[in-house]
């Protein structure tokens, strides 16, 4: 059975529950990046130099993954060469080091067809309501209705919410 209310707290407790707050929500525990490999964020103490694998690279190089933008239809299409990265970021996660070292492609490498391109300049300033029209779900394939009224299916329907905001 314990006393209601409870003892006021001596200066010391009072400090040491303070001092661990704070040291819990320093940027070191909350700041995040991107991993060049997967592309996900994590945290930044789960993430190493880019550079402490360089040599190991290339697994992730991948034919028919990657293209270059074109402002035409008559231009060439053209991949870009070498491993495929985001090279915006730096660094890679503790996951897909240890699998890289391993001498494997990690499972959501950008390598295994993961790979979107950069965020084209119209998409990176859209308004909060413009972010909330692209995508709200993302699906791998669909059914089709055939002239005999029935459906047939191309493939395996796999459907993943998007996460939003709901807006009431």
């Amino acid at each position: 059975v314990h006393d209601f209310p409870p003892d006021a707290l001596d200066a010391e407790l009072g400090h040491s529950i303070l001092s661990s707050a704070c040291k819990k929500m320093s940027p070191s525990n909350i700041e995040e990046a991107g991993c060049a490999v997967c592309g996900e964020l994590k945290p930044v103490k789960n993430l190493s130099r880019l550079k402490s694998i360089k040599n190991l690279l290339h697994v992730l190089s991948s034919s028919g993954v990657t293209r270059t933008e074109r402002k035409q239809s008559n231009s060439p299409i053209r991949e870009y060469t070498g491993p495929v990265l985001d090279y915006s970021c730096n660094r890679v996660c503790d996951d897909c080091r240890s699998t890289i070292r391993k001498g494997k492609v990690p499972r959501l490498a950008l390598a295994n067809g993961l790979w979107l391109g950069r965020v084209p300049d119209e998409l990176k300033s859209l308004r909060f309501v413009e972010k909330l029209l692209i995508a709200r779900v993302r699906h791998t394939c669909s059914y089709v209705k055939v002239a005999s009224g029935m459906r047939k299916m191309k493939a395996n329907i796999i459907a993943f919410e998007s996460p939003i905001p709901k807006v009431y």
